[in-house]
């Protein structure tokens, strides 16, 4: 039983920092047009943060961590 908690804990501890993380951004104003908006942007800051994290130093970089990294459920 205490092997079945400790899983289900520790694959919910990323989840609750992502939350956290897009509850911050969700502060941040938008200033763009929203009829060009395609990602909101506590998305685009989110992936640029956990990119960067992940070793990430630039545009390209950032680009191809995002296209393959696992989608949140």
């Amino acid at each position: 039983m205490v092997a079945v908690t400790a899983t289900i804990l520790d694959e919910e501890v990323p989840r609750a920092r992502v939350a956290v993380l897009l509850k911050h951004f969700s502060a941040l104003g938008d200033a763009r047009d929203p009829w060009r908006v395609m990602y909101p942007l506590k998305e685009v800051m989110l992936l640029v943060v956990c990119a960067t994290i992940a070793g990430c130093d630039d545009f390209d970089d950032i680009c191809a961590w995002g296209r393959q990294c696992p989608r949140p459920v």
